[in-house]
């Protein structure tokens, strides 16, 4: 890592003013997957691609010709890092566990030999590949600038601890859950689910020693959907949408409430 990698992420001189919000930026998709390489997108934006990429994925609709014997093997598996014949349009990529979990996602996305014809279609419709590079608009942060989280202005080092620290959450909590069992207080994990909407942080806990498990939201992005029965509808995510990080220091207090 440079010099200048290194003064830029860890911003040792502090930040003044909050970074600006932008919209559009853009991406090469190559650098989400390079081995060798410091990350040249925040943690923000890595979600953002990600969101997007969940997005196109699940507007595919698999042709006849693209089903096989057994069922599909669409873009969401290969969003899950596990190629099957069954592909879950209906309810998006299994949750995220860790950034090095987000990794793996662009890597089986962008690289994965077991993508099925509507996953290849998928690749090439939305431009998917690591030649690729594209401009996404949603909303984020002007990167290594100082961005806000729970009101303090911090480096894009500090972000990725704090996520990390998040998603390694362990121990045990000192706030009652489970009105039916009140041994259930072992955190078991922290993922976040990830969907055209936004992004959904949950806690994932149970009794130790026992395989029994629960799940508690943490945060969610606001107004991912509308509506009850037939006027039921899911939001778009757009420019007017809570950023990454907003949900993200939401989810944070709510685990320092539920543990201290």
């Amino acid at each position: 890592m440079s010099a200048y990698t290194y003064l830029v992420r860890h911003a040792p001189y502090g930040f003044e003013e909050p970074a600006p919000l932008r919209q559009m930026a853009r991406y090469d998709f190559i650098d989400l997957v390079r081995p060798d390489s410091f990350e040249h997108y925040t943690v923000e934006q890595r979600f953002g691609v990600f969101r997007w990429m969940v997005a196109t994925a699940m507007k595919v609709r698999a042709t006849p010709a693209e089903t096989g014997q057994w069922g599909v093997s669409g873009p969401i598996t290969l969003l899950s890092m596990k190629p099957t014949c069954i592909d879950d349009c209906c309810h998006g990529p299994e949750p995220i566990s860790s950034l090095a979990d987000l990794k793996g996602r662009f890597s089986y996305a962008l690289l994965s030999a077991e993508a099925g014809p509507s996953a290849v279609r998928w690749r090439l419709e939305s431009r998917i590949a690591v030649t690729e590079r594209r401009h996404l608009a949603f909303p984020h942060y002007t990167p290594f600038a100082g961005a806000p989280l729970n009101g303090k202005l911090v480096s894009e080092h500090d972000i990725e601890q704090a996520v990390k620290q998040l998603f390694a959450s362990r121990g045990a909590l000192t706030t009652q859950l489970n009105s039916c069992h009140a041994s259930a207080v072992d955190i078991q994990c922290v993922t976040v689910r990830v969907s055209p909407q936004g992004f959904a942080f949950t806690l994932h806990y149970g009794i130790e020693g026992e395989s029994c498990s629960w799940t508690h939201s943490l945060a969610t992005t606001p107004d991912m959907w509308k509506g009850q029965g037939k006027d039921f509808r899911f939001m778009p995510y757009g420019r007017r949408s809570e950023p990454f990080l907003g949900t993200l220091g939401r989810a944070i207090k709510r685990m320092e409430e539920l543990t201290r």
